[in-house]
């Protein structure tokens, strides 16, 4: 994982439980390079965990959110086209589960 860890580099229960992976918890981590003093959100279990949010004003918060749920959307780009999901479709709990999907049209969804 690139970049400074703030607080403590391992899991801890006062961390937030990723949203992706529902295992990981996030850690806010510094950013390298140019971007030295900004910040982004990555999942402790990060490289198996594909999570990652922008930082805004200390909280972790995706450019784009689910217009059904509010939760962050993750952008799939494994298959053609690219598409969007939201990530409280890989929920544990179904009853939590949200199973939108969105149309990539120019690198943001369309809802």
């Amino acid at each position: 994982m690139e970049g400074m860890l703030t607080g403590s580099q391992g899991k801890s229960d006062s961390d937030p439980i990723c949203p992706l992976c529902q295992s990981g918890h996030l850690l806010r981590v510094r950013a390298n390079g140019k971007s030295a003093k900004k910040f982004h959100w990555l999942c402790s279990d990060n490289p198996k965990c594909k999570y990652y949010a922008d930082d805004v004003k200390g909280v972790p918060l995706g450019k784009y959110s689910c217009g059904c749920c509010g939760r962050p959307l993750l952008k799939v780009t494994t298959l053609e086209p690219p598409y969007w999901v939201c990530t409280a479709s890989f929920d544990r709990d179904h009853a939590k589960r949200c199973e939108k999907v969105y149309e990539d049209v120019e690198g943001a969804p369309v809802k």
